[in-house]
């Protein structure tokens, strides 16, 4: 595929007990101009054998086996070799509804977005808990400061749909020093060059908590601690247009 609408980028390490649920979520949406860009990261297990099965199968998917360099270097590498006109990220261990695509591109066409995100659950062993999105308004400024200052918006590049030319301004780029929080800081730079963003009030990606113990998303410090590495990162981007959250 040439020039496909949007490209899903899942960075895969590690992923074999559960790999299959995550791809299975993408190929059964209701939107097709879509291809997956599967960045194996160096996986000792049978992660890779995976990708090339499904690679094998449906001509919307592409494999990149590269030496395991971790998740910041993983996602770039999908991103640099992404085709579509809008780009998102999905985790290997986590899934999404069938109209996820469908849904975020029709809204970002309708409302020319650079981006559009929506709600999402967590998904516990015994439990889901809907996490609610909705910005206090859709302003970048607002966003910036619901995810910075008051912690009601999740600064991940999961489930959110951006026009890829944000990213080719600057460029953004994953910060390969960081071990954790490497989204939080590449969606606060892009927000930082956008001109609109949009909001569906719908659950479409689930965050698994409990199948991958190994998860960076779990093993994340404080959220607090999180938001003031985010800050002091993109400290330059964020002066520019919302110098407010430093004071």
């Amino acid at each position: 595929m040439e020039n496909p609408k949007i490209s899903i980028v899942v960075a895969v390490y590690k992923a074999e007990a559960y790999l299959h649920r995550c791809i299975d979520s993408l190929l059964t949406q209701t939107f097709l101009d879509f291809e997956i860009v599967l960045v194996n990261d160096g996986s000792p297990d049978l992660s890779g054998e995976i990708c090339d099965e499904y690679a094998a199968v449906d001509a919307r998917i592409r494999v990149f086996h590269i030496e395991h360099g971790g998740v910041s270097s993983a996602k770039q590498y999908g991103l640099d070799h992404a085709k579509g006109a809008y780009i998102t990220f999905v985790d290997p261990d986590d899934w999404v509804e069938p109209t996820m695509l469908e849904d975020l591109y029709a809204k970002a066409q309708t409302e020319d977005a650079d981006l559009v995100f929506g709600d999402f659950c967590l998904e516990y062993e015994e439990k889901r808990v809907y996490a609610k999105q909705e910005p206090s308004s859709l302003t970048v400024k607002a966003v910036l400061a619901d995810m910075l200052l008051y912690g009601q918006i999740m600064s991940s590049l999961c489930g959110r749909l951006v026009r890829s030319s944000c990213y080719q301004n600057g460029p953004v780029t994953f910060p390969l020093d960081l071990t954790y929080g490497e989204d939080d800081c590449v969606l606060v730079k892009l927000l930082c060059r956008m001109s609109k963003v949009a909001y569906i009030p719908r659950a479409y990606y689930h965050y698994d908590q409990y199948i991958n113990p190994h998860s960076l998303t779990k093993a994340r410090t404080h959220i607090t601690d999180c938001r003031m590495i985010i800050c002091e990162y993109c400290k330059a981007d964020l002066c520019g247009v919302a110098p407010w959250i430093y004071h």
